[in-house]
């Protein structure tokens, strides 16, 4: 009963971390925001391998060692007149077996690489079928409105002046009288509703503007620049809604493995082992969700809905809890390693790279920068450090 407690009361506060974040967005766009991110995936680069390192492998090798332990002392008098190579094959047999929980790591490490590349794929695919379309359809459009002057900054008599400027002006006259949702040829605009909610699709609109000047030369008349504006509302595209349901699957699948890290940890080594996790957890939690909120908001979803997709999300992180203290019990050796190879392909996979993504802030050097990430760093493997020491100490009375 202890452990579904303290494993529930870490979900809880793993999944208040998304709630958090959302606090956090308008505090780390102020002018040190590049210093608060590279504390924070510091931070969370040396929680997840200090956990993977000092604790979850230690755990998966000592726990097998210690199952070992136990079947040779029971069986301690039916293997009384083994011979002597029998006896010396032991080492060798747990070194073996030793090897396979690394194995286990490592398998980890290339599934969630796979896993994250053909989700990137998918994307890509989905990406790229929308943009086609939509090229095509802005170049019709284009070819409309100019059908009979050419794109590049060349010279133009003035009667084909006058003509032009005449029908830009229709053009803009019978844009001004467009309603919001209409659509017409000769202009990029996609105002599709979704089933008449305000949520409809976002509106590029490609209004073309016009320079006239004399040209250099005064026997070769006016040089005429036509000039795309493209204007962005924040209304969802199908290359948005795309990005948006990546981002809250991935978000949603993470969450399911890291309620399964949690359970695992709980149910195999206790309060110690379990609040080592969901610091580890939290650590890389946090600048995981800023992220995906920062992502989600640009593409044009509310906060609010964000907040409900978050919801859903800590259910899988329940689901994900349940799960891992269920198995846990049965083998958590094995869990154990496939967690570490998790962690570790999330600290040097997904955190190490952004240590130099943020743009750097005028006045801060780069050596400034690489002590606030190496602060980080240290301050997530003494806090694992710590719990690993005095994880058999560490208990809670209910």
């Amino acid at each position: 009963m202890d452990q579904w407690l303290m494993a529930s009361g870490a979900v809880v506060a793993v999944s208040a971390t998304g709630l958090l974040s959302i606090l956090l967005i308008p505090i780390i766009q102020r002018d040190h925001h590049s210093d608060v991110i590279q504390l924070l995936v510091g931070l969370a680069i040396g929680t997840l391998t200090g956990d993977a390192l000092l604790h979850l492998l230690p755990h998966a090798f000592s726990s097998h060692l210690h199952n070992n332990d136990k079947h040779h002392h029971n069986d301690s008098h039916s293997h009384h007149n083994s011979t002597h190579e029998d006896t010396e094959d032991h080492p060798t047999g747990h070194h073996s077996e030793l090897v396979w929980f690394g194995l286990m790591a490592l398998l980890a490490i290339i599934a969630f690489l796979a896993f994250e590349r053909v989700v990137t794929i998918v994307t890509d695919l989905c990406n790229k079928s929308h943009k086609k379309s939509k090229i095509d359809n802005c170049n019709r459009a284009v070819g409309e409105k100019v059908p009979n002057h050419n794109m590049s900054s060349e010279p133009t008599s003035p009667s084909e002046l006058e003509k032009l400027n005449l029908n830009n002006e229709s053009k803009v006259n019978n844009e001004e009288n467009l309603k919001p949702k209409e659509s017409i040829e000769g202009d990029c605009l996609s105002g599709t509703t979704n089933s008449g909610q305000h949520d409809i699709q976002m509106t590029e609109q490609c209004h073309r503007e016009t320079r006239v000047y004399p040209h250099p030369d005064p026997d070769r008349g006016f040089v005429i620049e036509l000039t795309d504006h493209h204007h962005h509302h924040q209304r969802q595209t199908p290359r948005s809604q795309s990005v948006i349901y990546t981002v809250i699957t991935g978000d949603g699948l993470h969450n399911l493995c890291d309620g399964i890290a949690i359970g695992v940890a709980f149910a195999g080594s206790g309060v110690g082992g379990g609040l080592s996790t969901t610091i580890a957890v939290l650590c890389h939690e946090l600048p995981h969700e800023v992220g995906d909120f920062a992502v989600l908001l640009r593409a044009g979803l509310s906060v609010k809905r964000a907040i409900i997709y978050n919801i859903l999300s800590a259910v899988l992180c329940f689901v994900g809890m349940t799960i891992g203290i269920l198995f846990g019990r049965i083998n958590d050796a094995w869990l154990s390693a496939a967690i570490a190879g998790m962690f570790l392909y999330i600290a040097l996979v997904d955190m190490i790279p952004q240590l130099d993504c943020c743009p750097t802030q005028s006045g801060t050097t780069r050596a400034f920068k690489l002590t606030v990430q190496l602060i980080g760093i240290s301050i997530g493997v003494a806090i694992m450090c710590v719990i690993s020491i005095y994880e058999e100490s560490i208990k809670f009375d209910f």
